[in-house]
């Protein structure tokens, strides 16, 4: 088999588009050094001439999702026009790599353009009248919404991936709906999409907690 393959030069980015290709196929599980050497049409030693292992591809594959993630140029100066970029650019990637979700916990290296992304969140807090700690929440409570946001959204598309099946319930949860505990999920369920919003219900959503936080930076100011 291997003798059918053709013998060509490759380059560490075509093994890296060529990885994530698969993976926005098929998903996490699905590369594998072998899998990756047969899409390229190479033999799998081949591949270890430009990465030590699987690990440092995942590094490299992780360096080129995040570089999608930083703001190109200058950070906007003001605030809420820099988080609410910030997230649209993370929500974007996210729902392109849907298998991100799969991987969060497993990459154990900063690369790059994790520290940029880093260093762009805090240059648009950093501005700011609150402590470190508050700047860092702020980041954070931002960043918990995206990506809660974008999981639910991958959710909702894989359940669609799958002929659009309705949310299944199990036995118990049929009889508490029958038994008129729950009278408020019973009139909402069939006509609720459970796993996940509307497209606009991004923008809409992230437009209030920005209002929040404002308003909470305006009574601080106004207290101090």
């Amino acid at each position: 088999m291997s003798s059918t393959r053709r013998r060509r030069v490759l380059t560490l980015d075509e093994i890296v588009e060529a990885a994530l290709a698969i993976l926005d196929r098929e998903g996490l599980d699905a590369v594998s050094m072998r899998r990756l050497a047969e899409h390229l049409g190479v033999g799998t030693m081949t591949l270890y001439h430009y990465v030590a292992d699987k690990d440092e591809l995942a590094e490299h594959v992780s360096e080129r999702v995040m570089a999608e993630v930083v703001i190109p140029g200058e950070v906007p100066t003001h605030w809420r026009e820099a988080l609410s970029e910030i997230a649209v650019r993370t929500r974007d990637t996210f729902l392109r790599h849907p298998w991100i979700f799969d991987a969060f916990g497993r990459q154990r290296v900063a690369t790059p353009s994790v520290l940029r992304h880093a260093e762009q969140t805090a240059a648009a807090v950093e501005g700011l009248d609150v402590d470190a700690a508050t700047a860092s929440a702020i980041a954070g409570a931002v960043d918990d919404f995206v990506i809660g946001h974008a999981m639910r959204e991958v959710a909702r598309r894989r359940l669609s991936s799958e002929g659009d099946a309705p949310l299944r319930l199990s036995d118990e949860a049929s009889a508490l709906i029958e038994s008129g505990a729950v009278p408020r999920v019973a009139e909402l369920f069939h006509r609720v999409d459970w796993f996940g919003p509307p497209p606009d219900d991004f923008a809409r959503g992230l437009e209030w907690l920005l209002d929040g936080i404002e308003a909470m930076l305006t009574a601080s100011a106004r207290s101090g």
